[in-house]
């Protein structure tokens, strides 16, 4: 598993106790994490270890409510480019709508 690229872990019911046992997980870039537990950026410090991770979805999590919550856990992960289909720009990076646009010129 540790060339392992991308993770769904969504509406898990997941702590950050439960993050420590991704660490292993080298190769991973892109992790969904929408939907658990998670309150604080702080609780994301087993994420730090994973040097090529660079998209992270937190979608339903209650950390998303807090005060400058993109801000935040953009400081807190340098290397995320990423967070809840959002560049660092907070440009729109909706995968569902380029993929419509594949299907409809695809032979």
């Amino acid at each position: 598993l540790t060339n392992l690229a991308r993770l769904e872990l969504c509406d898990n019911e997941l702590t950050s106790s439960s993050l420590p046992a991704l660490t292993s997980l080298k190769g991973l870039q892109s992790i969904s994490l929408g939907g658990n537990t998670f309150k604080s950026v702080e609780e994301l410090a087993p994420l730090k270890t994973l040097e090529n991770l660079t998209d992270l979805d937190l979608l339903g999590c209650d950390l998303e409510d807090s005060e400058d919550f993109r801000e935040r856990v953009f400081e807190y992960l340098p290397r995320l480019m990423i967070l809840n289909n959002y560049d660092r720009e907070g440009n729109d990076l909706d995968m569902s709508k380029d993929e419509e646009e594949l299907d409809k010129i695809a032979p």
